[in-house]
């Protein structure tokens, strides 16, 4: 993608804005995903109470990083389970 391709937005995170360079095709995504990033922090702020906007961030941080980790070892054990099954298939042929 060539840079003259490129359209240069400011995006709103938890009150910090963040330039960010984007194909116009992705914006309306990129904006929607901000969006769910705002709710959800916002969700943490009321849900646990907190006063400070950066502990909703790290929340969120954490429960992302969490979900990729289970994502990441379901990936793996399906990746396992698929190579046992050639495998047995070898075995038994």
């Amino acid at each position: 993608m060539e840079d003259s391709e490129l359209k240069s937005i400011r995006l709103n995170i938890a009150g910090k804005f963040v330039p960010m360079s984007v194909h116009p095709s992705e914006e309306e995504m990129i904006q929607k995903v901000v969006k769910e990033l705002n709710e959800q922090i916002n969700k943490f702020q009321i849900d646990y109470q907190l006063k400070d906007k950066m502990d909703g961030v790290v929340m969120l941080l954490l429960t992302y990083a969490i979900d990729n980790a289970k994502a990441e070892n379901l990936k793996a054990n399906t990746h396992v389970e698929d190579l046992l099954t050639k495998i047995e298939q070898l075995v038994h042929a």
